[in-house]
Parts: structure tokens; sequence; C-alpha cells
């Protein structure tokens, strides 16, 4: 576990240093958000969540901040793992730092190499007791909860506008390590992809209330 976590702050160093030579003293940071649906196959079915980040850029290239992904409808399995439930369902939540270096940069398209780390949960749940039933996101009870430390590298591909507002299209693979209470961790890793749309912060708000692109 320490030999990974070393290798993760290795690369993650890297980015950030190789970002450095490309940051202008005089350059301004701006904030980026985006917000998505995310598919992660897992076990025989697909999770279907919510991925959201922010960043905050450093010079021309280099982008740092949080993201998040959280389960809206859990993918199925056909192994209970012992826990007596005939319909087991699995659910994927993260939250994690992001690193992101930009590749291209262009008006219509930037491409970003992107790191991400943090904390994961793989959550076995019991398909036939919902908490808020009768509504389309309810969620099945909790039987089990894997908590795994979480590395994703992967592409981040935006397509904007003139005012930097535009669709993001994420794809990564998702390595898990830890100890587990069900399954294991490496059955786990998995690709996701996410489709959302963002931008620039300080052109979607401003101080006279909300601009969205027309």
């Amino acid at each position: 576990m320490i030999h990974r976590l070393t290798i993760t702050i290795f690369l993650l160093t890297s980015v950030c240093t190789n970002g450095q030579t490309n940051i202008p003293t005089n350059t301004k940071n701006k904030s980026f958000i985006d917000l998505g649906i995310q598919c992660a196959p897992i076990s025989k079915g697909a999770d279907i969540g919510l991925n959201f980040n922010w960043e905050e850029g450093f010079g021309k290239r280099l982008s740092l901040g949080l993201s998040t992904s959280v389960p809206m409808f859990y993918a199925g399995t056909n192994n209970s793992f012992g826990y007596g439930t005939t319909n087991p369902k699995i659910g994927y939540f993260l939250v994690g730092l992001i690193a992101e270096y930009k590749i291209i940069d262009s008006k219509k398209l930037n491409l970003y190499f992107t790191m991400n780390n943090g904390y994961s949960n793989i959550l076995l749940g019991d398909g036939n007791h919902l908490s808020g039933s009768g509504h389309s996101l309810a969620i099945p009870h909790t039987l089990a909860a894997n908590q795994y430390y979480s590395l994703q590298p992967g592409l981040h591909f935006a397509l904007k506008d003139k005012r930097d507002f535009g669709f993001h299209f994420r794809v990564s693979y998702n390595l898990f390590y830890g100890a587990s209470k069900f399954g294991t961790a490496d059955s786990y890793n998995h690709f996701s992809v996410s489709i959302g749309a963002g931008g620039l912060f300080s052109k979607m708000f401003s101080r006279n209330g909300v601009h969205l692109p027309s």
C-alpha cells in the first residue's frame, strides 16, 4: 500500500512540476466547474451516477481541484456475497483530489490528462429493501461497504464556445486499493465515462445573476 501511495505522489508531483514551467507570473487563476452523468460498469451491470468537478486553473495548462461521484442507479450483480439477499446491487461513491494537465488547447477543443485520487466506497445493497420507495431514485439498503483508496488516470475532452462554456467528456480507469468486506479490490477495477456540461465559473455567473449560454 505504501509503495502504491509513493508512486501516486510521484505521478502527481511530476504533473504539477511540468505544469509549473508553463505558468506565467501575471496569469490570474480561474475557476472551472462541470456536472455530468457517469456510467461505471461494475460486476454484471452499470452504476449510473452524477459526477461533479470543481477546479482552479494555475497558468495556461495546470488545474487542481475536487471531484465527486455519487450513485443514482445501482448496478445489478449475481453474487450476494453471503449476505442473504435475492436482489443484490452494487453502487459506487468517490470523493477526491483531481489534477489536470492540458495537452491540446484550441478555440473549440481542450484535451487534458487527468489524475484523480481519493476515497471510494463500493456499496453492496439489497434491492428488495429500498429507501425512498415510490421515487425514481430509490436507494437500496446498504448491507456492506468496501472503503478503498482510489486512483483514476484518464482523459478529459472539453468542447467549448467563445464563453468557454461547453460539453465535457471524461474517460478514466478506476483502480482500488484496500481491504474488502465483500469481493476483492482488484475485481472492482473498471473504466468509467462521464458526459456533461460546464465551463468558466466567472462567465456562467455574475454579480447580476446567472448568465447561461443561449
